[in-house]
């Protein structure tokens, strides 16, 4: 690709991301409903997104970025598959396999979701969050023990960060039969 649909496409994504940034975290869920200025912020981050895939198809942050966009509209299945695209172009980032894991909980993917958690962690291993999250999968996916050495080592790394401490905790409960592993999760 020549240097000028380099720039144009890297400016492209560029805005896509800063649109898309300002909707992050509050619309991701799609627990709450987009207003006026979030709905005008997704078509233009939109629009950014698809002009970069028109000069770069296989992107991958504009891939990502799209995938986004859509799990913000409730569209999981088709955020899930341009994710996979995305992490095809760039395995090398811990976010988007976050994000990954995320979707595949939401398909009630478990092994999948395991999959892409372990590989987040492999490629930050110091993410005390992203092995809260990792511990969480494993508790979810019934590995109890696994899950119990995961979130120790977060609370190792974060000593001051209460969730750790919370899900540590919680897997302590399930692996004394205090109580049962839970039946869905949230990242």
């Amino acid at each position: 690709m020549s240097d000028g649909k380099n720039d144009a496409c890297g400016r492209e994504v560029k805005a896509g991301w800063r649109a898309l940034n300002k909707l992050l975290p509050k619309y991701e869920l799609g627990e709450v409903e987009p207003g006026w200025l979030a709905r005008r912020r997704i078509e233009a981050a939109r629009t950014h997104f698809e002009a970069a895939l028109r000069i770069e198809p296989e992107g991958w942050e504009s891939l990502w970025g799209m995938g986004k966009l859509l799990r913000i509209g409730g569209d999981v299945p088709a955020a899930f598959a341009l994710l996979l695209r995305a992490v095809s172009g760039h395995d090398r980032c811990a976010a988007l396999y976050r994000d990954l894991t995320v979707l595949a909980l939401d398909l009630d993917r478990r092994d999948a979701a395991e999959e892409y958690a372990r590989a987040a962690v492999a490629l930050n291993t110091q993410d005390a969050d992203m092995l809260a999250s990792y511990a969480l999968v494993l508790l979810f996916n019934s590995q109890v023990k696994r899950a119990l050495g995961v979130a120790t080592n977060a609370c190792k790394l974060q000593p001051n960060d209460s969730r750790n401490w919370e899900i540590l905790q919680l897997i302590r409960r399930v692996d004394k039969g205090e109580e049962g592993p839970p039946v869905s999760i949230a990242l």
